[in-house]
């Protein structure tokens, strides 16, 4: 089946379902409303190029979606920019999607200048240590405990 990734500004009809997804996993515990949620989602003619959100599709199905951000964590706000909001629809989980979306958004940043990307999980240590993630530190947000981690992208363009 046709995979391709398309970016959500192009595709606005997809911010529904992107918003859906980002929501249930990350913002509905901490009390935002779905439509704040896809306020979020919904992209705005910019100067610069971030935030930007993708959309990975099979066929005309979309099936899970990342971003980059410059800032993701209100605890560091020094470090910058993040990859933010990686979600694959849970039909289609277990089949490699979230290794596609975060390779393209490592691709995405270093060519944009990016020498280190950030992120923070409570939940995916694992698979982002399996894809060359490190982990920086360790704090408490919203009651969860967090890792921060990081990639270098310059020393992975090396390799």
């Amino acid at each position: 089946m046709d995979t391709r990734i398309v970016a959500l500004r192009d595709r606005k009809d997809l911010v529904p379902t992107v918003a859906k997804w980002a929501h249930e996993e990350f913002w509905s515990y901490a009390g935002r409303t779905l439509e704040q949620t896809q306020v979020l989602f919904t992209p705005v003619p910019r100067q610069t190029w971030l935030p930007r959100t993708f959309v990975l599709m099979q066929g005309e199905r979309p099936v899970g979606t990342v971003s980059i951000v410059e800032h993701d964590l209100d605890l560091r706000p020094d470090l910058a920019p993040w990859l933010a909001s990686l979600v694959v629809d849970r039909a289609a989980r277990g089949r490699g999607h979230s290794r596609t979306l975060v390779k393209f958004i490592e691709d995405f940043a270093r060519d944009n200048g990016v020498d280190r990307l950030w992120l923070f999980t409570w939940s995916a240590e694992g698979l982002y240590a399996k894809l060359g993630w490190r982990a920086a530190e360790r704090l408490g947000r919203n009651g969860r405990d967090i890792v921060v981690m990081n990639k270098d992208l310059a020393d992975d363009a090396q390799h």
